[in-house]
């Protein structure tokens, strides 16, 4: 074999050594990659319980539009039972909203003896009073309001709930909803309760209240990326959803409204410190150390890139401080 020969066969197998080394890295990467997105996004399934309730599905006309709601009620439901709405998360369904929290709601609710009902968002979102967002229940205006308002009034018909027992709670977009419910229909929640959301700086406010003093209840991860507890700029699917008061400041932004007095604090749990506000209409701020933009509860797990999910039973302390346990 020529020099000119052995010389090219020594480039070529060089180069195949070079692609074969630059191929491996690459798998190498894309499994590093591939594991990394797996260990962030993924999150253990939770099984439903097995309740004496009925979980059904239910529809009311708003604006001409069907409106559909997930509602749990125990089979030994008495008549003139309290009610529990709790809005989703953007991105998230009623369904989906049952499992984040670890069907804890639904399982007190039978023990306790009220109903539950889980509003489906417009294209999983809530049109809440954040000056800033974008949802497509927000840019279409989507009267989450009077769909609240008609679930109420359809459970007062087939269920018999209390329609003067009926308290609001939710998750990031439904927390935010939940307050939208206490600004502008203070007469018809008897309390609300918000997991990672805080109360918007003014300028990022859209509503023309609160116009009364409502029982509120807020619960919130000092580690919250997407609704910081420091205060800030609120993270929404990758967007900007304007500025939002610290946890503290908004609560007592709150307790102010509902001339509450305060505040005391308290250790709740090892990882929990309660801030309360009392008076006719009491406020309470519960700081999870360390927590996520997550809600916490004992059953289920948020995934890993939203933050740390505590097991202390948020839903029972929220049911508590509604006065239903």
């Amino acid at each position: 074999m020529s020099n000119e020969a052995d010389a090219s066969v020594r480039t070529r197998s060089r180069a195949r050594r070079i692609w074969t080394w630059i191929l491996g890295v690459l798998a190498v990467l894309i499994v590093l990659v591939a594991g990394a997105a797996f260990w962030f996004l993924w999150t253990p399934s939770v099984d439903e319980p097995d309740l004496a309730a009925d979980v059904g599905s239910g529809s009311v006309a708003v604006d001409g539009t069907a409106r559909d709601y997930l509602a749990v009620t125990p089979d030994n439901l008495p008549d003139g039972a309290p009610l529990v709405i709790w809005y989703s998360g953007s991105g998230e369904d009623a369904a989906g909203a049952r499992e984040s929290t670890g069907y804890r709601f639904e399982e007190l609710a039978v023990e306790d003896g009220f109903a539950v009902a889980y509003p489906e968002g417009y294209e999983n979102t809530f049109n809440d009073c954040r000056a800033e967002g974008d949802y497509p229940s927000q840019t279409e205006d989507v009267d989450d309001v009077a769909f609240t308002l008609a679930l109420i009034d359809q459970m007062a018909a087939e269920h018999g709930i209390d329609t003067d027992q009926v308290y609001v709670g939710g998750y990031s977009n439904g927390g935010h909803m939940a307050m939208r419910m206490a600004a502008e229909a203070p007469d018809a929640v008897a309390g609300v309760a918000t997991v990672a959301a805080t109360m918007p700086v003014e300028d990022n406010w859209d509503c023309a209240g609160p116009s009364g003093p409502v029982p509120a209840m807020f619960v919130t991860g000092t580690d919250d990326g997407v609704n910081p507890y420091e205060g800030g700029t609120i993270r929404a699917g990758g967007g900007d959803a304007g500025e939002a008061m610290s946890a503290v400041d908004g609560a007592a932004y709150w307790a102010g409204l509902n001339g509450a007095t305060g505040p005391t604090e308290t250790a709740v749990s090892d990882d929990v410190t309660e801030l309360a506000w009392t008076g006719d209409a009491p406020v309470v701020l519960d700081t999870v150390d360390g927590g996520g933009h997550t809600v916490p509860n004992p059953n289920a797990r948020a995934i890993r890139a939203l933050g740390s999910t505590s097991d202390w039973d948020a839903p029972a302390a929220i049911v508590e401080f509604f006065g239903l346990a």
